[in-house]
C-alpha cells in the first residue's frame, strides 16, 4: 500500500505463472511513478510512504495478514518561485502628450515560477491607486496567473518642461511599478 495512490496496487502475485510464494531471505521489488502536484511544489516536497501487506496461510488452514512496518522517503522538488512584471502605455494614449492629458498604463504581475505566490501586490508610486483585475489585493497567484492592474499618469507642464514625457508610446519615464509576492515556505520570493 502506498499513500500517494488512491488504492493499494498489486506488484507482485504469487499466484501467477512463474511466481510462487516469497521464500524466507527474498525481496520483491515494486515501482510505481507518482505524478507531483501543485500542491506538492508548494510544499517543497514530497514525502511517500510505502508498506507491503500479504496473508499467510498456516499448516491449519488459518490465514492472517501479514504487514511490514511503514517506511519513507523524501524527495525535495525544484524551488523555482519568481514574478515578472510588465508595463505599458495604453494603446490610444495621447501622442505626443502635452500638459493637462493623462497617459494611461497597464501593470502586468505573472506567476511565471513552479510555486504558488501569496500576498501578491503591485504598487507605482507616480500612478497612485490602482484599478487591478482580480479587484481584492492582495492576491494568491498560481503558477500562470496574473494581476493586473491600470493606472493613469497626468501630465504636468513641469513633466513638458523637463522633457520627461516624450512620445507616449516610448515615455521617458524610469519603470516605477513594483511587484512583491510571498512564497508561503520560503518568504519573500520576488520583488521586482
Amino acid at each position: 500500500d502506498d499513500d500517494k495512490f488512491a488504492a493499494p496496487f498489486l506488484c507482485y502475485d504469487p499466484g501467477a505463472v512463474g511466481n510462487g510464494p516469497i521464500l524466507i531471505g527474498e525481496t520483491v521489488n515494486c515501482t510505481a511513478v507518482y505524478t507531483v502536484t501543485q500542491l506538492a511544489l508548494d510544499a517543497e516536497e514530497v514525502t511517500n510512504t510505502a508498506f507491503a501487506s500479504t496473508s499467510y496461510t498456516a499448516g491449519d488452514g488459518s490465514v492472517a495478514e501479514v504487514i511490514s512496518p511503514p517506511d519513507s522517503v523524501t524527495v525535495a522538488v525544484d524551488l523555482t518561485p519568481a514574478i515578472t512584471l510588465t508595463k505599458t502605455v495604453d494603446v490610444g494614449a495621447p501622442n505626443p502628450a502635452g500638459a493637462g492629458d493623462s497617459i494611461p498604463y497597464t501593470i502586468e504581475a505573472e506567476n511565471t515560477g513552479q510555486q504558488t505566490l501569496s500576498n501578491v501586490t503591485i504598487s507605482d508610486p507616480q500612478l497612485g491607486a490602482l484599478s487591478c483585475t482580480p479587484s481584492a489585493t492582495p492576491v494568491t497567484l498560481a503558477p500562470g496567473e496574473t494581476l493586473s492592474c491600470t493606472g493613469s499618469y497626468p501630465v504636468s507642464q513641469d513633466d513638458i518642461d523637463d522633457q520627461t514625457v516624450g512620445n507616449a508610446s516610448t515615455a521617458s519615464f524610469t519603470n516605477t511599478a513594483s511587484v512583491a509576492a510571498f512564497d508561503g515556505q520560503i518568504g519573500q520570493a520576488a520583488y521586482a
